[in-house]
């Protein structure tokens, strides 16, 4: 499950997809309880689904500076990468959204 979790962060799904993604393996009581996971600081589910992130976003970025001095049109994807996450960045810690 924590190797789905991870996946489920590397690509930003959200609970109602993370719920369709687990309908096959567990039942809804047991999925209710993983996505109540997900979203409590400190929990297996919550750093296996964090690092996903995390490790996602690492990975975008890090393809396109790879790439960024290709083309025009990469450079401007890797700058338009860093200003959403900039902006991600602050209002979490601003905001906590």
């Amino acid at each position: 499950m924590f190797e789905v979790l991870q996946l489920c962060g590397a690509i930003g799904y959200s609970d109602a997809q993370i719920s369709v993604i687990l309908t096959r393996d567990y039942p809804p009581e047991k999925i209710k309880d993983i996505l109540s996971a997900i979203n409590t600081p400190g929990t297996e589910e919550w750093k296996n689904y964090n690092f996903g992130a995390t490790a996602g976003e690492f990975n975008l970025a890090f393809k396109l500076l790879q790439n960024a001095g290709e083309s025009k049109d990469m450079y401007e994807a890797y700058s338009t990468e860093m200003r959403r996450r900039a902006i991600n960045v602050a209002l979490e810690e601003k905001f906590g959204i």
